[in-house]
């Protein structure tokens, strides 16, 4: 915490289910020195989602790096890209997708990338499927982009 330069600071440590002195907590700190210990948490918690919105926007939206010419492509993009954000996120706790995703996730970017496995297995189920049916693999393909 260097670039504190020797500023005075509200400091939390916490463990995860109970206090075990063999692996470090979690350290949450404040120049709010007048906030107790809830308070700073409960900020904390409340931040969370904005947090893993800038890293799902940057990571798996995309704009980190896309680079369009034109205002309409540039709005194009955001308004899909948030639509998705938006049908792919909960305002509920993480972990709890209104769809049936398994798995607890920490951001929309790994709920994202369990739809995508979900369904790639769905897909993988049902071409096989269809195989030990005696489908030939041209009409599986045709089936697939009809």
């Amino acid at each position: 915490m260097q670039n504190l330069q020797r500023q005075k600071v509200r400091m939390v440590a916490t463990y995860e289910n109970q206090i075990n002195l063999s692996s470090l907590p979690n350290f949450y700190a404040t120049n709010r020195k007048d906030w107790e210990a809830k308070r700073i948490l409960t900020t904390y918690l409340d931040r969370w989602p904005t947090e893993t919105f800038n890293e799902d926007a940057k990571d798996h939206l995309g704009f980190e790096a896309y680079q369009l010419q034109n205002l309409q492509g540039i709005r194009r993009h955001w308004y899909l890209s948030f639509i998705a954000y938006s049908l792919l996120s909960d305002q509920r706790h993480p972990g709890r997708s209104r769809w049936a995703v398994r798995g607890q996730f920490q951001s929309t970017g790994q709920r994202c990338q369990a739809v995508v496995d979900e369904l790639l297995g769905a897909l993988v189920r049902w071409i096989a499927q269809h195989l030990q049916q005696g489908e030939t693999p041209d009409n599986i393909l045709r089936a697939l982009l009809t």
